[in-house]
């Protein structure tokens, strides 16, 4: 559920408030009772004393008799005195220590209700009980001690706060009492507690309110505005975004002009990427179309058979256009025409001249041209046009099925491996790399193949394979792996068998670089 932050603040605001007002409230309320407490303590214990001075200098106790002439006039007389002095009732009452008891002598109220109810109840020589061991405070004044705190009193008449003093002038233990309510006491503790809650809670909602439309004015109409910019700020609006156009020096501005400047910047990025986007199909276009014109001249698996021999080649990228290749085909005249290069780089511009390279060679050795004549030729054509600078290493031979003679060139590639009943490196020097030096001196070698044996070349692709340790699949392991299946059955088991254990090597990594393996294989009969 969206809840705004407008919301979320105005329930701080009014959590804080009834937060502190309560505080504020209850520490007034706790001082106000304490600070009442003492002055209705005061005011009894006066009002006690106040009464003991009238009955000791004024009134006899035959005068509280009813029927005396005095005694209505005396009893309105006392009635004024408990207003006066702020009490509910005012009595005097004589105690019976021995027995528990307590015999009154007259009690008036401050208001006629009340009044007329004591009259009735607790009028002269109205007998009560009164455990005196248990109320210490009336043992106390019958004993003379300046009583100065309240006895608390539970009866029918309600909580009283009451004080005594004893009437030293009248003949036996005759106490004065004088009650207050302990309501009326709660009900001015309250009164004065509110007289100070209420500006409080006034204060607050005035600062609450200040605090809002400020807020209101600077924080939430701001964000509102950027919120509603920012939904309604998508890639096709993008270019017709408009400014937030708040300018005001606080962080509202600086987060609107934040905002236009991410706006900004995500306009110019979607046109990049859509810029990129088209660039990046176009190049996938045309990556598509070298990747075709790569497989129709480099097929990943070839395989080639005649009197006398056979081949088997495979080529796979690391990418989808690579810079390997190779070439094998039957010349004219029953020979067997073997070609396996290695294009620097990768991509698009790779295979441009990798096909232009296999194509010279591939047109050199068809033509009956010696490999090492044909490499020199290619190596001219490619320095005269090559503005990348790229080069390539080349292997290229013609197998003579009936004779077993190889004829072999190198520029720069790799030696190929002689499979028999035993593994050897080609004795072959490494050549000039072709595209990188005009007029570069490349020899021309010659060795018979026997029947059975296998001419093995490759790329680096096969000896750098890499596995999940970073380690290299190596010459050691290529030469082991091909001892294994030796004495060779055909042209297809050397490639198979390496290119198994490549994969096995490298598992779960990703191909580091093209791989390419091409086996001329000389048959027994």
């Amino acid at each position: 559920m969206h809840r705004s932050i407008r919301t979320r603040i105005i329930a701080l605001f009014a959590i804080a408030t009834v937060v502190i007002v309560a505080t504020a409230g209850g520490l007034s309320y706790l001082h106000i009772y304490e600070y009442e407490h003492k002055i209705t303590d005061v005011l009894g214990v006066n009002a006690a004393r106040a009464i003991d001075a009238v009955l000791e200098y004024s009134i006899t106790e035959d005068e509280l008799m009813p029927g005396s002439p005095d005694f209505e006039e005396i009893r309105e007389e006392l009635r004024k005195a408990c207003r006066e002095l702020r009490m509910d009732y005012l009595y005097v009452f004589r105690c019976d220590v021995q027995n528990d008891t307590a015999s009154y002598i007259i009690c008036v109220a401050d208001d006629d209700a009340n009044d007329s109810r004591v009259a009735r109840e607790l009028g002269y020589g109205t007998v009560v009980n009164i455990d005196y061991d248990r109320e210490r405070l009336i043992a106390g004044a019958l004993a003379n001690e300046d009583v100065q705190e309240a006895l608390v009193l539970e009866n029918e008449y309600g909580s009283m706060l009451s004080w005594f003093r004893k009437v030293d002038s009248w003949e036996g233990d005759v106490l004065v009492g004088v009650d207050y309510s302990i309501n009326e006491q709660r009900n001015r503790v309250f009164t004065a507690s509110m007289s100070v809650v209420a500006p409080v809670v006034v204060v607050m909602l005035v600062v609450m309110l200040t605090l809002l439309l400020i807020l209101q004015r600077h924080a939430f109409n701001p964000l509102h505005t950027i919120a509603s910019r920012m939904k309604a700020f998508k890639a096709d609006g993008a270019a017709t975004f408009e400014p937030i156009g708040i300018k005001s020096n606080d962080e509202m501005g600086e987060i609107a002009e934040a905002f236009d400047g991410m706006a900004e910047d995500i306009a110019d990025y979607l046109h990049d990427i859509e810029r990129l986007t088209t660039e990046r199909v176009q190049a996938d276009v045309e990556i598509s179309v070298a990747r075709r014109i790569q497989l129709g001249m480099v097929p990943e698996r070839t395989e080639l058979a005649g009197p006398g021999f056979g081949v088997c080649a495979v080529s796979r990228t690391a990418r989808s256009v690579g810079g390997d290749f190779y070439d094998v085909f039957v010349l004219d005249d029953g020979c067997v025409a073997a070609v396996v290069g290695d294009i620097s780089g990768k991509g698009i511009a790779a295979a441009m001249f990798m096909s232009m390279t296999a194509a010279i060679v591939h047109d050199g050795l068809f033509s009956g041209n010696s490999p090492a004549a044909v490499l020199k030729h290619t190596n001219d054509q490619m320095c005269a046009s090559n503005p990348e600078g790229m080069f390539a290493t080349v292997f290229a031979c013609v197998l003579d099925p009936a004779t077993g003679e190889v004829r072999f060139a190198n520029a720069g590639h790799l030696p190929p491996l002689v499979a028999g009943e035993h593994v050897r490196t080609l004795d072959v020097k490494p050549g000039v790399l072709l595209g990188l030096f005009e007029d570069a001196d490349l020899e021309e070698g010659m060795f018979v193949l026997e029947k059975g044996e296998c001419l093995f070349t490759f790329t680096d692709g096969v000896t750098e394979a890499v596995n999940a340790k970073r380690e290299f699949f190596g010459d050691a392991a290529l030469v082991s792996c091909i001892s294994e299946h030796a004495p060779l059955s055909d042209a297809g088991a050397a490639v198979d068998a390496v290119v198994a254990a490549v994969d096995t090597f490298a598992a779960g990594c990703e191909q580091f670089d093209d791989l390419t393996a091409v086996a001329l294989f000389r048959m027994s009969a």
